[in-house]
């Protein structure tokens, strides 16, 4: 015991110079943050999957597990006035488990009468292995379960029958960008990329079969972001203190249809020398401050000729930035950032190219005269008004409560007539006339998991389990 003033002594010194060093972002404060998420991965590999919750668990529902098959699609009070159509929902692990019985379907394609048209079995090990990865960059974990640290966010099926579909982490892995991969109709990997892609993808399908893909994806910066603003004795340092030192810094990723990447285009450094620079003082998040989640591609046939002419040109990005509530516009041949657009609106994800100069935004936080939950807006770039499309005050209840924090997705029909919006935390989408937001069906998340009470304690239940919902696609 003559040793322990020693030893506290030196705890508390050590202790002392942990914090300091931390709170200032000097050295060591990056190994100390880099040990901290090292050990918050250790911990949910090592401990059950339970204790930080499964992937995308929301909560045990009041309908029997039982009853949920067959019956997920719900017809809404304008269902008799318009024709059915074919769709396209993103599951992952233990979803879906009627039709894949090991893991759970990562995806399930729904024809126009709701009958399942195809299921593509999740294969997490496969999609992860390191062998056959075309990208292989470093993740902060000591050890990455594919079954509990990946989840399946967006999913979009090709032309050819291939399925594509990115990837978030879960649990104590950074950084929260996981992956991109090609997948069979049997659910093998063709391809696969953990390249920190993340949120959902754009596909763009050419006459010939090949196509091109666009999807969020991230670089991790050392130190935090600075930028000067104003001239003379107007000039202003601003500092985004980031307390792990590791900022997120986004980028737009461009990809063919073999996995081979076709452009990256960095984002957070565009916004960071352009004259927008200023909003990235309204930030939520010194380490992630603007949190691109969308990229759409403007497409010719969705701009009229007789067009009021407007900043929306064929081949241009809007690309949606949640932590700024901003919208920004990328030239489609120099890939500069040309524009950036506030409103209002808050927190948004999933920005649309609509028709002409008008696109659609999922508003998680926006709130109105109507509603303060989340809205989809339909915003005129030509004249800059805006309209909400959903929800309104003939939309029922409880749909009328049509909320998400964060997350949120948007599909459009081909025809531009339809509009599906993914509500991810209340696990429902809702499939809305874009004319007059008239409710023409809605989608439960829910999936009987009462075989998977040795992996997921909450399985022990008669009732079923609503999972979070990242997106449902229409299938034209």
């Amino acid at each position: 015991m003559r040793n322990l003033p020693l030893l506290v002594s030196t705890f508390i010194f050590a202790l002392l110079i942990g914090v300091l060093s931390t709170r200032f972002a000097v050295f060591p404060s990056t190994t100390i943050l880099q040990g901290l998420k090292s050990g918050m991965a250790l911990t949910s590999a090592v401990l059950p999957a339970t204790w930080h919750k499964q992937p995308r668990f929301r909560r045990i529902s009041d309908k029997q597990a039982s009853d949920i098959v067959g019956n997920r699609w719900q017809s809404g009070p304008a269902a008799d006035q318009f024709d059915p159509k074919g769709t396209l929902v993103t599951g992952g692990l233990w979803q879906f488990m009627e039709h894949c019985p090991d893991y759970g379907c990562i995806a399930v394609a729904y024809n126009p009468d709701k009958s399942v048209a195809q299921a593509w079995p999740y294969r997490p090990f496969a999609i992860f292995d390191q062998r056959n990865l075309k990208v292989n960059r470093e993740l902060e974990a000591f050890l990455f379960s594919p079954m509990y640290n990946a989840n399946p966010v967006g999913a979009k099926r090709a032309k050819d029958g291939s399925l594509i579909i990115t990837f978030h982490m879960h649990g104590g892995v950074f950084p929260f960008g996981l992956a991109i991969a090609k997948l069979g109709p049997d659910g093998t990997p063709i391809w696969s990329r953990l390249d920190y892609s993340h949120h959902w993808l754009t596909l763009v399908e050419q006459p010939d079969g090949d196509h091109m893909i666009y999807t969020p994806a991230l670089d991790v910066g050392d130190g935090s972001i600075s930028f000067t603003t104003g001239q003379g004795f107007a000039t202003q340092n601003t500092v985004l203190h980031c307390e792990t030192a590791k900022p997120y810094w986004d980028t737009v990723s461009v990809l063919d249809s073999d996995g081979a990447q076709l452009a990256y285009i960095k984002l957070t450094e565009q916004m960071v020398s352009s004259n927008w620079r200023t909003i990235l003082k309204r930030t939520v998040d010194n380490c992630d401050p603007t949190h691109l989640n969308y990229v759409d591609v403007v497409r010719a046939e969705n701009i009229s000729s007789d067009a009021p002419a407007g900043p929306l040109h064929p081949g241009d990005m809007l690309v949606s930035m949640r932590n700024i509530s901003a919208i920004g516009l990328i030239d489609g041949k120099t890939h500069e950032l040309k524009q950036v657009y506030g409103g209002n609106f808050s927190r948004q994800h999933s920005v649309h190219h609509l028709k002409d100069q008008k696109i659609l935004i999922f508003d998680n936080q926006g709130g109105d005269e109507f509603t303060d939950g989340s809205r989809v807006i339909e915003i005129d770039l030509a004249t800059g008004k805006d309209r909400r499309i959903f929800p309104h005050a003939t939309t029922p209840a409880p749909d009328d409560r049509f909320f998400t924090d964060v997350a949120g997705h948007i599909s459009i029909s081909a025809d531009r007539t339809r509009l599906l919006a993914t509500a991810t935390r209340q696990s429902r989408a809702y499939d809305i006339d874009l004319a007059t937001g008239a409710l023409i069906a809605t989608y439960d998340h829910l999936h009987d998991v009462r075989d998977k009470a040795d992996h997921f304690p909450d399985a022990a239940t008669d009732k079923g389990a609503a999972f979070e919902l990242m997106a449902v696609e229409f299938i034209d």
